[in-house]
């Protein structure tokens, strides 16, 4: 047993991107502004905090922004969280995402054979769009079901449902009713993109 070699038992989930990977895949579909200063810390490097942020779930203030020497931070999280939100408003990252499953399927790396659900639920204290109550977990909150292939990458995210609801009744209803996903405005769009896993 000593002499048995270790094996890694799960894959890592990707959340950072190279330069090279973030020019030819992400930055294509992401709007910059027009006018105005640029980010100065570089689009590539507050793209992988945004991934990062997603990926633990972490608040953005508790984000490991860059620093100085000094200790002062080079870009204000509040800064990051803004462009996040715009990128998600416009439909910059939704573009990305399809562009994303495009080039998967164009390289002939997606398994179409089965198609997985991963359901996910969020709580929500304060109240929103489709809440409802989970006696199992004794919480209020919603859910979003992604629909994965059989090789684990994100086809579709759909939409949110009340928390009470069975993971096979959401995605019938989303494919059935569009515009059941809710997205209603920007705030919409952004809790959707945040509840996603990405694989690119």
């Amino acid at each position: 047993m000593r002499n048995m070699p270790k094996c890694q038992a799960t894959t890592s989930i990707p959340v950072q991107l190279s330069g090279p990977e973030f020019i030819a895949f992400i930055f294509p579909h992401l709007s910059m502004p027009r006018r105005g200063s640029k980010c100065k810390l570089g689009y590539h490097r507050v793209f992988n905090l945004i991934l990062w942020v997603l990926y633990t779930g972490m608040q953005w203030k508790c984000m490991p922004v860059p620093r100085t020497a000094d200790g002062t931070a080079l870009i204000h999280y509040t800064t990051i969280y803004k462009v996040f939100a715009k990128w998600a408003d416009d439909g910059s990252l939704e573009q990305a995402f399809i562009a994303s499953v495009r080039h998967l399927a164009e390289h002939h790396q997606l398994d179409l054979n089965i198609l997985h659900g991963d359901g996910t639920n969020t709580v929500a204290k304060k109240g929103g769009d489709g809440i409802g109550y989970s006696g199992h977990k004794h919480q209020r909150g919603e859910k979003i079901i992604a629909i994965v292939d059989n090789n684990g990458f994100v086809l579709a995210p759909l939409p949110v449902a009340p928390v009470n609801e069975t993971d096979t009744m959401a995605p019938a209803r989303g494919i059935e009713h569009p515009e059941a996903r809710g997205q209603t405005d920007g705030s919409e769009n952004r809790r959707l993109v945040s509840q996603s896993r990405w694989r690119v």
